[in-house]
């Protein structure tokens, strides 16, 4: 079953590469799938914004699968078919979620991505927790609830309210009260989602007891395609000008920058690998959010690319830490002395994603981060400069000691990668880093993510000088 699902992530992930070169030479491509009533049908358009989130999520999945193959086999999980059932359709969806061309696509395409990530929580869920499956659920359908009634407040006076870079909303329309309050329902959907603190304590609560490939699939899905909407409700839908004259986007900034500082002070207490891994994912999402406020063409292009470098760089952590799970069966930070001896190559990897994250040259995160960091700068925002610059300082914090505690003391009950650490395994957290690497070095390099960032960033805002 892994090796059938597999297959079906590269046929997508194919799929998806293929339309890079249409969009960057600005061809048009929309089609509508079906209809579902008078005036609502499931639409489809393949914009810059959408190509990069889609080969992100595309290319990192196929990685998580291949990893899932070599971690499965030697962990005894319940119901292995229907966690590689529920992979291709929430990719399926997620890949769906990208390329909406209107609102209620979106939303749709979402709320089925929702319900195909379940299994991650409950198959995941190590300890069986019944507290973690409950918080999840009942999070994830409060938000849908909000985020449908402000569809129907929307919807009479806006229709399917189709993406326009700059906004498809006009003044009249955002004018009254209800459409601000449908903005702040709508965000509040995105953050739940994101885990923008205080609305994160589904993820938090359930992180612990995944099994990582579950949390992988689970971040990469529900916490990426959370960002990436509150990316296409304010730049899309509301437009930069609307969001910031409601005092929605000031609000969503702040809630962000709180996000940043909290997350990394509570992850420098933390002990637990996979808790530090959490919480730092939490901050991460964050600075995504903070791109988007700064309402800049850099500080947007930066925020999309975000989505990709800090996506390479989470899932080698995660993938690191299960790979220490599977070999000794613990993930304090205590206990990890010398296993970099052990797993050089895994260890290597993290350390990698440990500066990607932290926003180091040489590394994907510092070709987004500096981008927010410049739009930022262009905005007028030092709030936003320093939470940034605090967020990678305690980064390094977080995750650098852990790295050299891993290769300080000399172990010597095992050769190179001893342990269970497989094939696919190691392949995969080998390519998850060398996209950290190029994408640091070479923007630009492959599908052109950086230069299709730039190009979605140009459409809503002045022409980039």
């Amino acid at each position: 079953m892994g090796l059938i699902t597999l297959a079906f992530s590269a046929y997508v992930t194919a799929a998806v590469c293929s339309l890079v070169p249409a969009v960057l030479v600005g061809k048009e491509i929309r089609a509508e799938a079906f209809t579902i009533s008078n005036g609502i049908s499931i639409t489809f358009d393949i914009d810059p914004a959408g190509v990069v989130f889609a080969c992100a999520s595309s290319v990192l999945w196929l990685i998580i699968i291949a990893y899932s193959i070599g971690y499965l086999k030697d962990v005894s999980m319940k119901n292995k078919a229907i966690f590689y059932i529920a992979s291709a359709v929430c990719q399926a969806a997620v890949t769906g979620l990208c390329f909406a061309a209107d609102l209620v696509s979106l939303f749709l395409f979402f709320e089925l991505m929702i319900v195909a990530a379940y299994p991650f929580t409950a198959l995941g869920n190590v300890h069986c927790s019944r507290n973690s499956q409950l918080r999840y659920i009942l999070y994830m359908l409060i938000s849908g609830l909000i985020s449908y009634i402000a569809l129907v407040i929307l919807y009479p006076a806006a229709g399917a309210m189709d993406f326009t870079p700059g906004g498809c909303l006009t003044e009249d329309v955002f004018r009254s009260i209800s459409a601000k309050l449908a903005f702040l329902m709508l965000v509040f959907g995105g953050s739940t989602a994101a885990g923008i603190i205080p609305l994160h304590s589904w993820l938090t609560a359930s992180r612990n007891s995944y099994a990582p490939s579950c949390a992988i699939l689970q971040t990469v899905s529900v916490s990426s395609a959370g960002a990436f909407c509150i990316f296409r409700v304010v730049l899309y839908v509301f437009g930069p000008d609307l969001a910031r004259s409601c005092g929605g986007m000031d609000i969503l900034a702040w809630m962000a920058i709180i996000t940043i500082i909290i997350s990394s002070l509570i992850a420098v207490t933390k002990t637990d690998l996979m808790s530090k891994i959490t919480y730092n994912t939490l901050g991460q999402q964050a600075i995504i959010i903070l791109g988007v406020c700064t309402a800049t063409p850099f500080g947007t292009a930066g925020a999309l690319y975000h989505i990709a470098a800090h996506g390479a760089a989470k899932i080698i952590l995660i993938m690191a830490a299960g790979a220490v799970l599977l070999d000794i069966k613990r993930t304090q930070i205590k206990d990890l002395e010398g296993i970099g001896r052990r797993k050089p190559i895994t260890m290597g990897a993290f350390a990698a994603a440990s500066a990607g994250l932290a926003g180091l040259p040489l590394f994907a995160g510092f070709v987004s981060q500096s981008n927010i960091i410049y739009g930022a700068v262009n905005a007028g925002r030092p709030a936003y400069i320093a939470a940034i610059i605090f967020g990678s300082v305690l980064t390094m914090v977080n995750l650098m000691p852990v790295v050299l505690s891993a290769f300080r003391k000399v172990d010597d009950t095992g050769s190179a990668e001893a342990g269970k650490t497989g094939v696919f395994m190691l392949a995969a957290i080998m390519a998850a880093c060398l996209i950290v690497i190029i994408l640091g070095i070479l923007p630009d390099a492959g599908l052109h993510l950086f230069d299709a960032s730039l190009m979605a960033g140009n459409s809503i805002f002045d022409p980039l000088m």
